[in-house]
């Protein structure tokens, strides 16, 4: 199946303070889970993953990143994360692996959010700023937390829900 990821190629930047925000949403939602991994799907330049790293206890925060001058900026101002250079639909089995997905890009195709969310492990923590798909979880009967985020100079409306 071919997931159309080339689609989501723009770039924006998520302030400190929308990082901030998103970790308090985190906090708020979590109720007794434990938060241990991290992932950003898009990760651009690496710096929502860097904030999350330096603003949490969250051990294992990753960056995933298509566009390869993106990436290659990243591992450069950020040598200390574990960042890739990969189409996340080249690896299913690492959607499984993390607590909290934050998929900051409204670019992303819908059939690449349903399909990302189809491997996510019950329970995860899934972020994400397109209205549509909120739209649709809520119809799916899955309780989503809207909240306004800092991004790219602008308040965004961003939502978050649990699988």
């Amino acid at each position: 199946m071919s997931l159309n990821c080339q689609k989501a190629l723009v770039f924006g930047y998520t302030s400190k303070k929308g990082i901030e925000e998103l970790l308090r949403q985190v906090n708020l939602i979590k109720g007794d889970r434990i938060i241990n991994s991290f992932l950003d799907i898009g990760s651009g330049d690496g710096q929502a993953v860097n904030y999350v790293k330096e603003l949490s206890d969250i051990e294992r925060c990753v960056g995933i990143e298509i566009q390869k001058h993106w990436h290659e900026t990243a591992i450069k101002k950020y040598p200390h994360l574990e960042l890739y250079h990969d189409d996340i639909a080249n690896r299913p089995e690492f959607i499984k692996e993390f607590d909290v997905i934050y998929m900051n890009n409204i670019m992303f195709t819908n059939e690449l959010f349903w399909w990302c969310f189809d491997n996510m492990k019950e329970g995860t923590i899934v972020i994400n700023n397109k209205q549509t798909i909120s739209l649709a979880l809520k119809r799916k009967g899955y309780e989503i937390k809207d909240f306004v985020m800092q991004a790219n100079c602008m308040s965004k409306e961003t939502s978050i829900c649990v699988k």
